[in-house]
């Protein structure tokens, strides 16, 4: 039976398109589409330009606070640094990240990598302006209100949390303390007296960058 779409989302980087892009222009209906899409990182020369960012090897696959911009490299710091005891960076599974960190450069295009004829179009698009700029950039779109409670709870969603908690025992707390330390810089920003409490909203953005592809 041949379907329509396929959305291999984010675990593109689990594949070998190889034999991902045959197989795809097998199952496809004539028309049929294929999507793919990671949280992209800022263009290199922005990050060249600014000393606040880390070096273009930490990654750049992180949330934004849209509403404070200053805390972009503390989380960056937190995410993709390279202390073994302070970041969870270096715990991230390889090449598995590193793909997703060079939103998908790695996917190669189909008309070049399997038979031109069987694909009418590949596009990468790229949503991530305002926070930095890509080729042909667009407005970020991937978006949530949540709590600060809420926060907490997805950074413990990372699985580089739990594979640093299962090596470094005394690291149990981390992701708090630096959720701690997030709250505490926003109440600075902002002049207040105490971090801000677990119950007001907050806005996350992640910038993104999508893989489309139609069969010819």
């Amino acid at each position: 039976m041949l379907i329509l779409p396929l959305t291999p989302a984010q675990a593109a980087h689990w594949f070998d398109w190889g034999k991902l892009w045959p197989e795809a222009a097998r199952v496809l209906k004539p028309g049929g589409s294929l999507a793919s899409w990671v949280r992209a990182r800022p263009h290199p020369e922005l990050i060249r330009a600014n000393p606040d960012y880390p070096p273009l090897s930490q990654g750049y696959s992180q949330f934004r606070l849209p509403r404070y911009p200053a805390l972009t490299p503390l989380i960056h710091q937190y995410s993709q640094g390279t202390d073994p005891l302070q970041s969870i960076g270096p715990y991230w599974e390889r090449p598995g990240r590193t793909i997703l960190d060079e939103h998908l450069e790695a996917v190669p295009d189909p008309r070049l990598a399997h038979a031109p004829s069987a694909w009418a179009d590949f596009e990468r698009v790229y949503f991530t302006t305002p926070h930095h700029a890509m080729p042909a950039a667009r407005p970020a779109v991937l978006r949530t209100r949540t709590t600060w409670a809420g926060v907490l709870d997805y950074l413990r969603t990372f699985s580089a949390l739990h594979t640093m908690k299962a090596a470094i025992p005394e690291a149990h707390d981390l992701e708090v303390r630096f959720w701690q330390k997030l709250r505490e810089e926003v109440a600075r920003l902002e002049d207040r007296a105490e971090p801000v409490p677990e119950d007001e909203e907050v806005e996350i953005e992640w910038p993104m960058a999508v893989l489309l592809a139609r069969k010819a």
